[in-house]
């Protein structure tokens, strides 16, 4: 599921990137303003505020269960304060500080961002909804971005929110490059998720790093790590324990660990950062923004160019041929518009041993079609990939928006609410389907 602008017909290398941001408070103001309306029903709320909704799918995404008992608590303390006094809260204020930047980060922040994204002509968007109570201080999630401004660990300073949020924007930037790779993946995907959130994490730490200027944040850890060379080598070494454990353990195990050491433990955001930094310093700018081209077993491996022993970064084994959704798009680019009926015994065969990752790849592959230029084909792909997945509410939503990008509002809006009957708190189905006035009330 992807909500930015519609692409070029063919992205070029010769036009910049464009990125437009939202600063949404309505979740902030219901929850500091209307504290007994939530208490009422806090499922409804939950099931229908912006940021609460994109919250539910980080705790289901992260398989982290959602403490309801302290979300209560906090909204019942709330209700109890006069609402006077909540309405003058630092934390509402420093919401209506933060949007009123808006301007002025997308002068100086956004440029930043974009410094370090490929110069493809994509389009794209995102909003950020400003909360309060949510478990992760800052997330961003089907495209859209959360933070809880409430949280300790954003500094409660603008600046120091706004150096987290550029943090947040520069995923967007990198997550719909990642669609148009041209590296081989490897033959594990969750392997290649691995490496793909070094190389994320690692990126967006060190460009928000060196927005300080524009954003100073003196107390964010990450970055005291990433200025200590000493815990620099300790950051690296874990993530090499890290991935010599991964074909060790259980995959719940081993989900836990990488929890644990590189969400928890800050592992991926300060060698990733240390490494981008390596690249950059060593290297130059275009270089590192090539590995974002070319994806993170590229990364990885124009990194330990740069260092020796114990300071290089595991590489796992190289492919052995090409990918299921590389032959794909291959046999697409040379049968135009045609059936994907040659691929059925591996398709029906990966369905059975790992149906989730299938339908992940086939929905990579429409969106790279889109993006190149090829929506007919993108169509194909997608319509197999439910011919296999008919309850996959995130492909209908997909199929949805290729057709919305070829002009076909018809079918789109068909593909949207079989996207929304399978997941009702599907908001960006219900912002499409309203915005082409086919929402049905």
């Amino acid at each position: 599921m992807v909500v930015f602008g519609p692409p070029p017909a063919r992205p070029s290398p010769e036009m910049p990137p464009t990125l437009r941001v939202e600063i949404n408070l309505d979740s902030l103001k219901n929850i500091f303003l209307h504290p007994d309306e939530i208490l009422k029903d806090v499922d409804h709320f939950w099931r229908t505020d912006g940021a609460f909704q994109l919250a539910a799918r980080w705790h289901k995404n992260n398989n982290i269960p959602v403490d309801m008992d302290l979300f209560r608590e906090n909204i019942l303390r709330l209700s109890k304060i006069p609402t006077a006094e909540r309405e003058a809260d630092p934390v509402l204020n420093l919401g209506e500080s933060i949007k009123s930047s808006a301007a002025g980060f997308a002068a100086s922040a956004i440029p930043h961002i974009l410094d370090f994204l490929p110069r493809n002509g994509l389009q794209m968007e995102t909003r950020i909804h400003l909360t309060a109570f949510t478990t992760a201080s800052a997330f961003m999630t089907d495209t859209q971005i959360v933070a809880n401004i409430a949280s300790p660990k954003l500094s409660g300073t603008a600046n120091g929110i706004l150096n987290i949020l550029l943090h947040e924007v520069y995923h967007i930037g990198y997550g719909i490059n990642r669609l148009l790779r041209s590296e081989e993946p490897l033959e594990d995907g969750r392997a290649y998720a691995l490496l793909d959130v070094l190389q994320n994490e690692g990126l967006a730490t060190y460009v928000a790093w060196k927005a300080r200027s524009l954003y100073p944040f003196p107390s964010f850890e990450d970055y005291r790590m990433l200025e200590d060379a000493a815990a620099v080598r300790e950051k690296i070494g874990r993530v090499n324990v890290l991935f010599s454990q991964f074909d060790k353990l259980p995959k719940e195990d081993f989900g836990k660990l990488s929890w644990e050491e590189g969400v928890k433990n800050r592992a991926y955001y300060v060698a990733g950062a240390h490494m981008s930094r390596m690249i950059d310093e060593k290297i130059g700018r275009k270089a590192l923004v090539e590995t974002i081209e070319k994806g993170p077993r590229s990364f990885i491996s124009l990194y330990d160019t740069l260092e020796e022993g114990d300071m290089k970064i595991t590489e796992f084994p190289a492919p052995c041929g090409l990918s299921l959704y590389t032959r794909i798009f291959q046999y697409l680019s040379d049968h135009p518009v045609s059936s994907l009926t040659p691929f059925d015994p591996e398709l029906e065969a990966l369905s059975k041993k790992d149906g989730g990752s299938l339908a992940d790849g086939l929905n990579r592959l429409g969106y790279k079609l889109l993006y190149k230029g090829r929506p007919e084909e993108a169509i194909i792909v997608l319509t197999k990939a439910l011919s296999i997945f008919p309850k996959d509410a995130n492909l209908y939503d997909s199929l949805g928006e290729v057709y919305l990008k070829s002009g076909n509002r018809e079918k789109a809006a068909e593909n949207y609410r079989k996207s929304l009957d399978l997941d009702p708190g599907n908001g960006n189905a219900k912002k499409i389907l309203r915005e082409i006035g086919e929402l049905r009330r």
